[in-house]
């Protein structure tokens, strides 16, 4: 099986964006301040349980696609199976996967936000403030920073199905720092 694809919501420079990859070697070029770190960081979060850090207010997008709604991070990748993949790849994901028929798909995606109740008394409070009023909105978010939760979960994320951390471990993320001339 192979990264297929991630989807990265409202992290950093991504509003919604959606990168495709090959099966194989794949290489992020791009001009500075173009994402490649944050498409890598991205993978980290989802993939990389271990060294998973907090994200913080300047983690989100901004300008805030709607700064009226509390700022939430989603964060999908997709395997896909290949010709070489055995059935232990497989099962390594069966509790992943949203597509059954060759080439088959499991997804994994990472969520950062509120619960429902502290996303309610948020909205609210954003709710309040001038609509631009970037000092204010900072500083209401920040404010909720410590109460937002991250989950990981497994197959179509509609069912919230939390993907289990040993099958996470198993999947190894393998980065190489920028190289400069």
């Amino acid at each position: 099986m192979y990264l297929a694809d991630i989807h990265i919501r409202n992290y950093r420079c991504f509003a919604d964006e959606r990168i495709l990859f090959a099966p194989g070697v794949n290489v992020l070029l791009g001009e500075n301040n173009g994402g490649k770190t944050t498409v890598i960081s991205a993978l980290s979060l989802v993939l990389d349980q271990g060294s998973r850090r907090r994200p913080q207010f300047f983690d989100f997008h901004h300008p805030p696609i709607d700064e009226r709604l509390p700022p939430a991070i989603t964060i999908s990748v997709t395997f896909r199976s290949s010709d070489t993949d055995t059935v232990q790849d497989k099962a390594l994901v069966a509790t992943w996967l949203t597509k059954l028929d060759p080439p088959w798909e499991a997804q994994v995606t990472y969520t950062f936000m509120l619960e429902p109740d502290d996303h309610a008394r948020c909205y609210h409070e954003l709710s309040t403030i001038p609509a631009g009023d970037r000092v204010q909105y900072r500083r209401i978010v920040e404010s909720f920073l410590d109460k937002y939760v991250a989950h990981t979960y497994g197959g179509n994320l509609d069912n919230r199905l939390v993907a289990d951390r040993e099958s996470l471990d198993k999947i190894s993320l393998h980065s190489l720092d920028a190289l400069r001339d």
